[in-house]
């Protein structure tokens, strides 16, 4: 009983997995990633907003520092102007 358990729970998290990944790439494309034909898009699940709140702001913040880089501008004080909406 105990192994057959593990078995499915294994083919669980594969399918999760899978379709966490398909989702990914789906809302890359709706986006408009800049993905070449083969590639795939790089992103994670979340159990909850917040997470993927933070997760979405470092990745604005690398893409942000990037550029500045590239630009020869400074990149050590990221300045993000938010409505008064805004929960953390």
């Amino acid at each position: 009983m105990r192994l057959n358990n593990r078995i499915n729970l294994t083919d669980t998290k594969l399918l999760d997995i899978y379709v966490q990944n398909r989702c990914v790439n789906m809302i890359a494309h709706l986006f408009n990633a800049p993905l070449g034909e083969s590639e795939a898009a790089v992103g994670v699940g979340t159990v909850g907003s917040s997470e993927a709140i933070m997760l979405a702001g470092l990745a604005f913040k690398r893409k942000w520092q990037n550029k500045r880089k590239a630009e020869g501008k400074p990149c050590d004080k990221p300045n993000i102007v938010t409505g008064a909406n805004v929960q953390v």
